[in-house]
């Protein structure tokens, strides 16, 4: 696998190496010419005491448990930025142990291997699995490194790019991801629609309009769906975070000590994007008839989406690239009676608390969140929000505004997670589609999800 293989400045060296004593060989090997008969004896010299060769230091091991989507470009990216860590440290090699889909499979794997007393340096991390390793207490404080290393300033990066523990600094982020509009504009041409980035531009992005552009899109022939006007999924937690900060309402209360789910405010804003299924009917329900379109993006079968950075691939090789190319623009979340805010989606290296080597480490992680690497993660959807409010986005595409992306990381918010946070985002999952069916009132639902996610926080405290 090309993240694994030993190439460029140590491959060359070693064949120079090889070169130059071959050269030796074959000189040793050829004809020497015979002292005249008349020269003078020469007297022998006796031969010098051979001298101990210096012992070769041996190289720092770093092993590292990666894991990769089995993309080219994810491999290729990778061996590139470990390669050039690689070639500046000759004496450090980074050894990755690899994990491929599911991504819950690296918790699994390094729980399984802790507890079987397997050491790893540095784990992929992921918002997603992070209470598994909480729970299992197998990484450790970067608070530790940073004390003493002028190097990182943590006042200059987002609250959000930051995954504390009870107080102790976690990880730091080298790919954070913001959900925010990505929408069809040639559609929004075609019917003569502002765009969301206008109405953005001139302060009327709200979900007022956003509801009135997602009707105004949505296509039918007769009782069936051909086009969608807007996909938001509010059953997931990251998602229905984004409705909530709108109205100023939250999960969690400001310290953390309690949910406050169940609340006025927080109903009004699940109930708005649960109107998008059933009342308006301008967004796919979980149970979409078969006779109703899929809601494809790149098949214009779909006007709006909210997702992040990661899809921009998609949108070039799809879309762009693809054989009925169109214009897509990208605009900001849209605005609530109390403003608005999107959560940064974290993807941290974590340092395991098991590592031999935690200060080399630590050497590695610094390069891997630096803006030099930036541009790297841009190949994987990364770059658009770096952790650091000092660099700059970096993207790729000319569909791509860095202006945008820098104003949407302005009302980034963090994502607040409890340490079992994979029960509550479970149940609220269910509890969504109870509500999508009738079965269930948004009242009833946010009352559940608070009793939910109490007992998750008292079971298991939170991430923060």
């Amino acid at each position: 696998m090309r993240t694994v293989e030993r190439f460029s400045r140590r491959s060359l060296l070693a064949g120079t190496a090889s070169l130059g004593v071959s050269g030796v060989f074959l000189a040793a090997c050829g004809q020497v010419a015979p002292a005249p008969a008349d020269a003078p004896e020469t007297k022998e010299e006796p031969e010098p005491e051979p001298t101990a060769a210096p012992e070769a230091m041996e190289p720092t091991i770093i092993k590292y448990m990666h894991f990769t989507t089995q993309q080219e470009v994810w491999d290729e990216t990778y061996g590139a930025v470990i390669g050039r860590y690689e070639e500046r440290n000759p004496d450090v090699t980074v050894e990755l142990d690899i994990v491929t889909w599911p991504l819950t499979a690296v918790a699994e794997k390094a729980v399984a291997a802790s507890a079987a007393g397997i050491a790893y340096d540095m784990y992929y991390g992921w918002f997603g699995y992070i209470s598994q390793f909480a729970t299992a207490d197998i990484i450790q404080p970067l608070d530790p490194f940073i004390a003493k290393d002028a190097d990182v300033d943590l006042s200059e990066y987002y609250e959000g790019a930051l995954e504390r523990i009870g107080g102790n600094l976690y990880g730091i982020a080298w790919f954070l991801g913001a959900r925010s509009i990505w929408y069809n504009d040639d559609m929004m041409t075609n019917e003569g629609l502002t765009s969301p980035a206008d109405l953005d531009a001139a302060g009327n992005l709200n979900w007022d309009t956003l509801t009135e552009l997602a009707t105004k899109l949505t296509t039918r022939e007769g009782t069936n769906v051909t086009r969608w006007g807007l996909s938001f999924n509010g059953n997931a937690h990251s998602s229905i975070v984004i409705a909530l900060k709108s109205w100023g309402a939250g999960w969690w209360n400001e310290d953390f000590t309690a949910p406050a789910i169940d609340s006025p405010e927080a109903a009004e804003a699940v109930q708005t994007v649960l109107d998008h299924v059933v009342k308006h009917q301008v967004h796919p329900p979980l149970a979409r008839k078969e006779t109703d379109v899929a809601p494809n993006f790149t098949e214009q079968k779909l006007g709006m989406v909210l997702t992040g950075p990661w899809y921009t691939r998609t949108i070039n090789q799809e879309i762009v690239e693809g054989q009925t190319p169109f214009n897509v623009d990208l605009a900001n979340v849209p605005l609530g009676p109390a403003g608005r805010g999107t959560p940064l989606l974290i993807n941290a290296f974590w340092i395991a608390r098991s590592s031999p080597q935690p200060d080399a480490t630590w050497d590695l992680y610094k390069y891997l969140i630096s803006e030099e690497v930036q541009p790297d993660w841009a190949n994987l959807g990364g770059g658009r929000f770096p952790p650091n409010r000092t660099y700059t986005p970096a993207v790729q595409y000319p569909f791509e505004k860095p202006e945008t992306y820098k104003a949407i990381a302005d009302v980034s918010i963090p994502l607040r997670q409890a340490v079992r946070q994979a029960d509550i985002n479970g149940a609220w999952a269910e509890l969504w589609g109870q509500m999508e069916a009738g079965e269930k009132t948004v009242a009833e639902a946010i009352a559940e999800a608070q009793q939910v996610s109490a007992i998750a926080l008292q079971e298991g405290g939170c991430i923060c």
